[in-house]
């Protein structure tokens, strides 16, 4: 996974320092990941618990919306 695309202040300075698919690791670890977060209401209530933890949600929506009926 390419974190340093969602943490980039936390991307390692040493560019030699790559994960298996060659992107570069992130000085700290993504502890939380929560898939199907909704609105997020996890992850903020978490936040002030966890101040020093990188969390990511991700949101999915499945229902599609049907027009012109």
């Amino acid at each position: 996974m390419n974190w340093a695309t969602h943490f980039p202040a936390f991307v390692d300075p040493d560019p030699n320092n790559t994960n298996i698919a060659g992107h570069r690791n992130l000085v700290k670890d993504v502890e939380v990941v929560d898939i199907g977060c909704g609105y997020g209401g996890l992850l903020v209530g978490l936040a002030p618990l966890m101040p020093d933890t990188l969390m990511v949600g991700e949101y999915i929506h499945t229902q599609s919306e049907q027009t012109g009926l």
